[in-house]
């Protein structure tokens, strides 16, 4: 076995086992790409292309689209595709390769004003009907702030 980090080519750990014997046979990277891929090297343009979706000069692509009938996934080139899913954060494989955005993380609950917290505390304590202790009331308040921000254990 290769101590050798070879790019990444494929998920699936076969066709990146078949590209990886390749290259230590001394094949170049694109000749083992193909090979592992099993894809020809063809001719890639626009012409070509959209030549799969017929005569049109643009084709809508609904994957693209935001909205059903969405106007801007209509796409005239490879070109639009990339720079859609560019914007977007899209990760696109086949016509164009774009890696998928890493999305930002979630951001905190908003907090709830105090006053609306009181008032749910002191709606509790009156179902309840017993007065608190100081301790029971501020682990009242805690809860009942997690349970309205939305942050619930």
């Amino acid at each position: 076995m290769s101590t050798v980090n070879w790019p990444k080519i494929s998920d699936d750990a076969r066709v990146q086992q078949v590209y990886e014997e390749s290259r230590e046979a001394g094949s170049s990277h694109k000749l083992a790409e193909m090979l592992a891929l099993r894809q020809g090297p063809s001719l890639s343009t626009d012409t070509r292309f959209l030549a799969r979706f017929g005569a049109e000069p643009k084709h809508y692509i609904s994957q693209l689209a935001k909205f059903r009938g969405d106007p801007d996934a209509w796409i005239g080139s490879r070109a639009d595709i990339r720079r859609k899913c560019e914007e977007r954060g899209l990760g696109c494989e086949g016509a164009v390769n774009v890696k998928e955005r890493e999305r930002p993380p979630v951001s905190p609950p908003i907090p709830v004003a105090s006053d609306i917290v009181a008032r749910e505390v002191r709606k509790t304590i009156a179902e309840v009907g017993e007065k608190p202790t100081p301790k029971e009331r501020a682990e009242l308040t805690e809860q009942t702030t997690r349970r309205l921000t939305g942050n619930v254990d």
